[in-house]
Formats: structure tokens, C-alpha cells, sequence
């Protein structure tokens, strides 16, 4: 957080938040309300407020798990919709003021 004050002290307006939970897990670590992107999305609120946060898809937790068919190399946008939506849902409740797909 000090860093994130920082930026907003150089005048930087945002930020977008890319979380590495410590393990892969089939519906990916940030996808749950206490992963390690909403609680740092709600710490930079609380500690940061005027500096725009943003987080974009689903953690790459996810995405080599759930997301790909096995042994496929391409990714499964049917299954990926109702991910990318849960995790927009918790990334909002969060505190995160953008929300995109990237992949």
C-alpha cells in the first residue's frame, strides 16, 4: 500500500491489480470474496481511496485449470462466461472501480 500511495502521490490515477494466490485451484483463488485480489483490492481502497483500481479477467490461477479443455490449447469461452462473471461480481464488491475481460 505504501507504493500504491506513492503512485497517487506522482499524480498516477490507477492501477490494475494481477494477484498469484500460492496455489492453482480449479476455480481460481480469486474467484472467492477473501482470495488474495479482493483483499488487496479493499486494502488500496481503504488505505489509497482516490487512486482508481481495476482487475481484469480471472487469475491466472484459473486459467490454466478450468478454463482449457484437457490437453486442449485453446480456451473454452463457453466455460470461461460464468467465471469471468463471478469474478467481476467479486472484484466489484471489492472495491474495484473497472472490471474487463483480457483474455
Amino acid at each position: 500500500m505504501r507504493e500504491a500511495g506513492r503512485l497517487a502521490g506522482l499524480g498516477v490515477g490507477g492501477v490494475i491489480l494481477f494477484g498469484l494466490p500460492p496455489g492453482r485451484t480449479p476455480r481460481g483463488a480469486s474467484l472467492r470474496s477473501e482470495g488474495i485480489v479482493p483483499r488487496a483490492l479493499r486494502a488500496l481502497k481503504q488505505s489509497v481511496p482516490d487512486l482508481s483500481s481495476g482487475r481484469t479477467s480471472a487469475s491466472a490461477s484459473t486459467r490454466t485449470t478450468a478454463l482449457r479443455p484437457a490437453g486442449g490449447s485453446e480456451v473454452d469461452n463457453d466455460r470461461t462466461l460464468p467465471l469471468l462473471a463471478r469474478a467481476a461480481v467479486v472484484y466489484a464488491q471489492a472495491g474495484a472501480d473497472i472490471v474487463a475481460r483480457a483474455t
